[in-house]
């Protein structure tokens, strides 16, 4: 057991919360990411269908490995997660979300009380759901649908009483009786969860931060996040007073403005009845892709280049002489 918590523990991504460094040798430590390896390949064998489901409770998903959040900051988990989902259909500032359990192949590290799957069938092994680790995820971070499971009701009970107790996750109710090495592994897991809770997190954070009522939008350049500030013709509105400004006249230019000492050009962002528009005052040769790669085009002169149309979501911007793309979020 103190193998596997070891290996939990070096799989801890950036964002989580600093732990204490553990010794392991290479011996113990690769049954463990063969275990993983073995998961991945069985999961993508084991897929029910082509076109994926609609999003339920019941179901259970993969979790990308990588994702942009919703700041457009890139985030990575070195193994896979596998999720079941516990709740209907949310909604955040127009986004989808669901609350999720993380699935575990620790099973010996189950209590009890602990809900343990012993068919392999459903997901090709033997699986822990760690009904203590209920976290929210953003529906558009899930990857793969992969089966469905029907929690007992014993567990559900349980699930609401860890709600009820509104404890912060890393405490667990008195009456949970834990060996140390699986209050260990709840609170190893419960941190590396901070990959999938973060999808939400940074939801909120964007939200906070948003321009005005029917408009936002968000960059990334050179790994700094960074919001344009919002205009009204010549006027800088404060962010205390942007969500509620309004034009004295209609027709007045309203627009975000992305100035930044590392970039040699200015990025205009405007928002009409056929979507977003991006001007970028420079001669330099660029591209703008959308979040599936495709190229989206521009109109271009000695002095700018210009994206009408655009709708909500990510793109990315690559532009000749700039060595990291800018990654953009609108909303």
């Amino acid at each position: 057991m103190n193998t596997i918590i070891q290996f939990l523990k070096s799989q801890l991504d950036p964002f989580s919360e600093e732990v204490e460094k553990i010794s392991s040798t290479e011996k113990d430590i690769e049954p463990l990411n063969k275990l993983f390896s073995n998961t991945s390949s069985i999961v993508c064998q084991c897929k029910h269908l082509k076109i994926q489901p609609r999003i339920q409770r019941g179901q259970i998903w993969t979790v990308k490995n990588e994702y942009d959040d919703f700041q457009c900051c890139l985030q990575k988990t070195s193994h896979p997660f596998i999720v079941l989902i516990n709740s209907d259909l949310n909604d955040i500032g127009g986004e989808s979300f669901v609350r999720v359990y993380v699935i575990s192949p620790f099973i010996e590290m189950a209590t009890s009380s602990d809900e343990v799957c012993e068919d392999p069938s459903i997901i090709g092994f033997l699986f822990l759901v760690e009904t203590w680790n209920d976290q929210p995820i953003l529906t558009e971070i899930l990857d793969e649908y992969i089966g469905y499971y029907e929690l007992k009701p014993e567990s559900i009970l349980r699930s609401k009483v860890f709600e009820l107790a509104a404890e912060p996750f890393s405490e667990h109710p008195k009456t949970e009786k834990l060996s140390e090495a699986q209050r260990q592994f709840r609170d190893v897991e419960i941190s590396r969860a901070k990959y999938i809770n973060h999808s939400v997190v940074s939801l909120l954070s964007f939200l906070e931060n948003i321009q005005s009522t029917d408009a936002g939008v968000v960059m990334s350049i050179f790994g700094s996040v960074e919001y344009p500030k919002f205009f009204i013709g010549h006027n800088e509105i404060l962010p205390i007073l942007a969500l509620v400004a309004k034009s004295v006249i209609d027709t007045e230019d309203r627009y975000l403005l992305m100035e930044n000492e590392s970039l040699p050009f200015k990025i205009y962002i405007r928002k009409n009845e056929e979507g977003f528009i991006i001007s970028v005052e420079s001669p330099e040769k660029m591209e703008l892709y959308s979040n599936s790669k495709e190229v989206i085009a521009g109109i271009s002169n000695k002095e700018k280049t210009v994206f009408a149309n655009l709708r909500p979501g990510k793109y990315t911007l690559h532009v000749e002489k700039i060595k990291q793309p800018i990654k953009i979020r609108l909303k």
